[in-house]
């Protein structure tokens, strides 16, 4: 496998929920400066900017976290441990290892012979 091949996805599921909460929320702030700009109310006009900043924010942050949910391959490599299947569907932990992953630049091979194979691989 290549750097950055997806291997997983982690659920989004809550994370779209707290989207669309505020989003709706964004659209609420909207309204209720546009009812203050009609009304010529300065200070319900900033409260409805702040909340819409706010918003705004936690908007950027819930994308982003959104983004975050992908799992690549930090390096080129093989995976020697964790499969997939094992976990689809299963509720992890933060900081569980679901992979392990051999980079392909640089591997140290270990072979146990006896004396009699090894006079083979000398021959």
């Amino acid at each position: 496998m290549t750097q950055g091949t997806l291997l997983a996805r982690l659920d989004d599921e809550p994370i779209q929920w707290d989207l669309s909460a505020a989003q709706a929320d964004m659209q609420s702030a909207g309204k209720r400066r546009d009812s203050a700009l009609a009304s010529r109310n300065s200070s319900d006009l900033r409260l409805a900017q702040l909340e819409q900043e706010k918003q705004r924010a936690t908007i950027a942050s819930l994308e982003k976290q959104l983004q975050d949910l992908d799992l690549r391959s930090p390096v080129d490599g093989v995976i020697v441990q964790g499969r997939l299947d094992e976990h689809n569907g299963m509720p992890v932990s933060r900081g569980e290892t679901l992979f392990e992953i051999a980079p392909l630049d640089r591997m140290r091979l270990e072979v146990h012979l006896s004396s009699a194979e090894l006079a083979h691989i000398l021959k």
